[in-house]
C-alpha cells in the first residue's frame, strides 16, 4: 500500500496538472483568436491595396483600348500618367506582399504588364490581346481576393460585408470591360458578333453582381452608394448598354467623351464604396482584436489567481511532510545556480532528510576540494609555478578592458632568454628546466603585486604591468635585465635575456598587443641581445 504522503503527492500532482492543462488550453485558444484577428486585419489591408491596383488596371485597360484606335497625343499622355499610377500601386503591394509568397507571381505580373505596354507602344498589340491580358490578370487578382477573404474566420455580419465587397469588385470589373468595349464601338461605329455577345454577357454579369452586392451590403454603405452615384449617369449608361445590345447602335446625343465620363464616375463611386466597406471591416477587426486582447488579459489574471489559490491550498496539505525535502531542493538549486560548491545544505527537521543533507554536504565537500585543486592545476605552469598562458589570457583580457574603459596606461613586457637552445643542447634539459625555474622566480620576486607574469611558451615569458606607461615599463625591464644577469645558476654563466616593451593603444586587443611586444623583443635580439627595446606608438 502506498504511503499517505505519496498518495497526497499524486493527488496534488494530478490536480495541478489538469488545472494547468485546462488553463494552457484556454490560453492558447484565446491567444490564437488574437493572432487570427491580427492576421485577418493584415489580409484586409492588402486586399484594399489589391482593390486599388485593380481600379488602376481597369483605367489603364480602358485608355489603352481607346488609344489603339485614335492614337491621340492627349489621350496617350493620359495613358502614360495612368501607367505611372498603376506602377505606384504595384510597388505598394510589392513592399507589403502577403499573398504573393516570395513575390514571384507579382514580379511575373510586372513583367507581363511591361511586355504588353511595349506591344501597345510599338503598335503590335490588338484590342483582343489587350482585353484578354488585362481581364485575365484582373480576374486572377479577384480570385486571390475571394480565396483570401472567404477563408477568414469573421462573424456573420462581417462576412456579409466581405462578400458584398467582392461582388462590388466583380461588378466594377464587368463595367470596366464594358467601358473599354463600347468606347471602341464609338470609335469604329461597328460591332462584331463576338463584341456583341461579349457586351451582352458582361452587362448581365454586371447586373448580377451588383444585385448580389445590394442584397448583402449594410444600409449605411448602400445609402452612401445611392447618394454618391449620379443617378442620371447611371440611367444613361444602362440605357446606352441596353440600346447597343438590342439595336447595335448608340443613343442619340451621346459621345465617346460623355460615355467615358459617365462610366468612370460610376466606377469611381463604386471604388469609394469599396473603400468604406473595407474601412468598416478594419474597424470591426480592430474592435475584435481589442476585445480579444482584453479577454486574454483578464483570463491570464484570473487564471493566475486561481492557480495561486489552488496551489496554496494544495501545498498547505503536504507542507509538513515535504518541508525538509523542500529545504534540500532549495539548497541544491542554489548550489546549481551559483556553481558555488562551498554552499551547504541546511535542514531543520530531525529525520531521514537530515541524514540525507549530511551525506550531500559530505559529497559537496569532496567536490569542492576536487574543483579547487583542478582550478589551481589548470591556472599555473607546473615547471615554473607561474601563471600559464590559458589563465593569463583571461586576466589580461580583463585588464585591457579596464584600461580602455578608464583610459589608464597599461604596458606589456615580452621576455625571451637568450641562447636558451644552446643551454639545453650543451647541458641537457634538466639544467634548462632549472634555468627556467630560477628565471621565473627572480622575475616574480621583483615585480609589483599588481603585475602579472606568465610563461608564454618555452623560454618566453610575459610581464603585464597595469597602470604603467612605456617609460615606467622600460625602467622595470632594465631592472629585470640586470637581475637576470646576476643570477647564480649551477653550470650557467652570463645568463641574459632580451626584453620588448610596448604600451597599449586605444581599443587594442591582447593579440595585437602581444604581437607588437614580440616584435619589439626580436628587435632587441637583433641589436645584440641582453637588450631592452621599447616600441614607439607607430610600431
Amino acid at each position: 500500500m502506498l504511503p499517505i504522503r505519496v498518495k497526497i503527492l499524486i493527488l496534488a500532482f494530478f490536480s495541478l496538472a489538469f488545472l494547468l492543462l485546462a488553463i494552457t488550453s484556454e490560453y492558447i485558444h484565446v491567444k490564437n483568436n488574437v493572432s487570427d484577428s491580427q492576421e485577418s486585419l493584415k489580409v484586409i489591408e492588402e486586399v484594399s491595396l489589391i482593390s486599388q491596383l485593380i481600379h488602376s488596371l481597369q483605367k489603364e485597360r480602358g485608355l489603352t483600348a481607346t488609344h489603339l484606335l485614335s492614337h491621340n497625343k492627349e489621350l496617350y499622355n493620359k495613358l502614360i500618367k495612368q501607367r505611372e499610377l498603376t506602377d505606384a500601386d504595384l510597388k505598394s503591394i510589392y513592399n507589403s506582399s502577403m499573398f504573393f509568397k516570395g513575390e514571384q507571381n507579382l514580379t511575373e505580373l510586372i513583367h507581363k504588364i511591361k511586355k504588353t505596354r511595349d506591344s501597345v507602344d510599338s503598335n503590335k498589340a490588338s484590342w483582343k490581346m489587350v482585353k484578354d491580358f488585362y481581364s485575365l490578370e484582373i480576374d486572377s487578382l479577384l480570385s486571390t481576393i475571394s480565396v483570401e477573404l472567404t477563408e477568414l474566420g469573421y462573424a456573420k455580419e462581417i462576412s456579409h460585408q466581405l462578400y458584398a465587397a467582392i461582388c462590388l469588385l466583380k461588378a466594377r470589373e464587368n463595367l470596366g470591360i464594358l467601358r473599354a468595349s463600347i468606347s471602341r464601338f464609338y470609335e469604329t461605329g461597328e460591332l462584331s458578333q463576338d463584341d456583341f455577345l461579349d457586351i451582352s454577357y458582361k452587362y448581365g454579369a454586371f447586373i448580377d453582381k451588383y444585385d448580389y452586392f445590394e442584397f448583402h451590403i449594410d444600409k449605411t454603405s448602400y445609402k452612401f452608394l445611392k447618394d454618391s452615384l449620379n443617378k442620371e449617369s447611371l440611367s444613361t449608361v444602362r440605357a446606352q448598354i441596353v440600346n447597343i445590345t438590342r439595336e447595335q447602335k448608340a443613343l442619340p446625343n451621346t459621345s465617346l467623351t460623355l460615355w467615358w465620363q459617365d462610366v468612370t464616375s460610376i466606377m469611381n463611386s463604386m471604388k469609394e464604396v469599396e473603400t468604406i466597406v473595407f474601412q468598416q471591416i478594419k474597424k470591426n477587426s480592430l474592435n475584435t482584436i481589442s476585445t480579444n486582447q482584453k479577454h486574454l488579459y483578464w483570463y491570464i489574471v484570473t487564471a493566475l489567481i486561481a492557480l495561486v489559490l489552488i496551489t496554496i491550498l494544495t501545498t498547505s496539505t503536504v507542507v509538513r511532510i515535504l518541508k525538509a525535502l523542500s529545504a534540500l531542493i532549495s539548497s541544491l538549486n542554489e548550489v546549481e545556480r551559483t556553481q558555488d560548491f562551498g554552499l551547504r545544505v541546511h535542514t531543520e527537521s530531525k529525520d531521514e532528510f537530515s541524514q540525507l543533507g549530511y551525506s550531500i554536504n559530505k559529497l559537496l565537500d569532496y567536490v569542492d576540494q576536487i574543483l579547487k585543486e583542478k582550478d589551481t592545476l589548470a591556472s599555473i605552469d607546473l615547471l615554473t609555478s607561474v601563471m600559464n598562458r590559458r589563465s593569463f589570457i583571461k586576466i589580461a583580457t580583463r585588464e585591457i578592458e579596464r584600461s580602455n574603459r578608464y583610459e589608464n596606461p597599461l604596458s606589456l613586457i615580452f621576455c625571451d632568454i637568450d641562447n636558451f637552445k644552446n643551454i639545453n643542447d650543451t647541458y641537457g634539459h634538466n639544467v634548462g628546466d632549472n634555468v627556467l625555474k630560477s628565471f621565473a622566480q627572480a622575475i616574480s620576486k621583483n615585480i609589483r603585486k599588481s603585475d602579472f607574469i606568465v610563461r608564454w611558451g618555452g623560454e618566453e615569458f610575459i610581464v603585464l604591468a597595469p597602470q604603467t606607461d612605456k617609460d615606467q615599463a622600460t625602467e622595470l625591464a632594465e631592472n629585470l635585465r640586470e637581475i637576470v644577469m646576476n643570477l647564480s645558476i649551477p653550470k650557467i654563466k652570463n645568463l641574459t635575456c632580451s626584453f620588448g616593451v610596448v604600451q597599449i593603444k586605444k581599443d587594442e586587443s591582447l593579440e595585437e598587443l602581444s604581437n607588437r611586444a614580440d616584435k619589439a623583443m626580436f628587435r632587441a635580439k637583433k641589436l645584440g641581445e641582453n637588450q631592452v627595446y621599447a616600441a614607439g606608438d607607430d610600431q
